[in-house]
């Protein structure tokens, strides 16, 4: 029997034994046409309300899905070859009957076994990896929240495995890991009353109202996105130096980026973690701890983060003054904006 012949008999369900396709290679040949294994069932399910009952029929399908954890220390949701994968986490799932803890594999996977195509599934963590306190999801689209609301998922059979990224924090550095970085950083001023500052480590590297950042570093210094989002606006203010530059982000967030000499990103545009926004002005007008206008002979940027419609800013970091700033450091890692992750 020639090869077509063979297929269309193959095709039609008919059995065929030749001596050209026999033992080893009709067997891996069948092999190549099963179809990952799947289990169906049939669910009847009785609906009563005040007026009647509904019976209704469903066929499920159900299967094996992979969840791979990584670092995601870009902060896109994507994981890239230098992201590695959280193993040690300890995972909690619930939905469609289900309530079980799951651990990795030996390749670094969280396997559910038994998932039911198109079923709606809670991931909680019943253990973070020791030193690791991630903080937040992030999502492919470059959104985030926070790991203690958990995450939602609707499995998809058709696709093996379903990667979730973690942060410890979304932001990193406004420059490039390794910038000279002079004496003098000023931090937001987390005191809220008039006449008093006080910066996150609960001393005095700020002034009355400061609501930023100062980095001190050399003009021309290449200003960073410090996380992904959309840069909104370029507001030219001659007083403060030059340009000052606004990004939106995920979840509310914004960050501000001023005493720039130029934006080469137009306002609109997405921006990813660590691309190029513009170079770094001289500051001409500066404050002192009391709020007074004073000369500036330091170039630098002041970063500064907020939140909301209204723009409420936050402090960054971490701060040590029990019921004052933050509540948690938004950096990658706590009180430190580097990344990738120290091991």
């Amino acid at each position: 029997m020639d090869r077509r012949a063979f297929l269309k008999c193959a095709a039609a369900g008919v059995a065929v034994v030749s001596s050209a396709v026999a033992g080893y290679e009709f067997e891996r040949w069948q092999t190549a046409l099963v179809q990952p294994a799947v289990t169906t069932a049939t669910v009847t399910e009785t609906v009563t309300g005040p007026v009647s009952t509904v019976t209704k029929t469903r066929t499920m399908i159900s299967g094996n899905l992979e969840i791979e954890l990584f670092a995601d220390w870009h902060g896109d949701g994507a994981r890239q070859n230098d992201e590695p994968l959280v193993k040690d986490a300890i995972l909690k799932v619930k939905g469609e009957g289900r309530d079980e803890i799951v651990q990795a594999d030996d390749k670094g996977r969280h396997v559910l076994r038994g998932v039911i195509d198109g079923g709606r599934y809670h991931l909680d963590f019943a253990g973070f990896p020791a030193g690791r306190p991630y903080r937040f999801f992030s999502l492919p689209n470059g959104e985030f929240h926070p790991t203690a609301d958990g995450y939602d998922f609707v499995s998809d059979l058709s696709r093996s495995t379903i990667s979730v990224g973690l942060m410890n924090g979304f932001l990193t550095l406004p420059f490039a890991a390794g910038t000279h970085l002079d004496a003098g950083t000023g931090y937001p001023d987390i005191e809220t009353a008039a006449g008093k500052w006080i910066d996150w480590r609960g001393k005095d590297a700020t002034y009355d109202g400061h609501n930023g950042t100062d980095f001190i570093i050399k003009e021309g210094t290449s200003v960073l996105a410090a996380a992904p989002g959309v840069l909104r606006n370029i507001v030219d203010q001659p007083e403060h130096a030059h340009l000052w530059v606004e990004v939106e982000h995920a979840g509310g967030y914004w960050t501000t980026y001023s005493h720039l000499t130029e934006c080469i990103v137009p306002a609109g545009t997405k921006v990813e973690r660590g691309q190029y926004v513009g170079p770094s002005g001289a500051a001409v007008v500066c404050r002192s701890p009391s709020g007074t206008p004073v000369p500036c002979y330091s170039p630098h940027l002041h970063f500064a983060v907020c939140r909301g419609m209204w723009k409420d800013y936050l402090d960054p970091y971490r701060s040590l003054v029990p019921g004052k700033g933050s509540a948690e450091s938004l950096w990658t890692k706590d009180n430190d904006p580097q990344y990738p992750l120290a091991s």
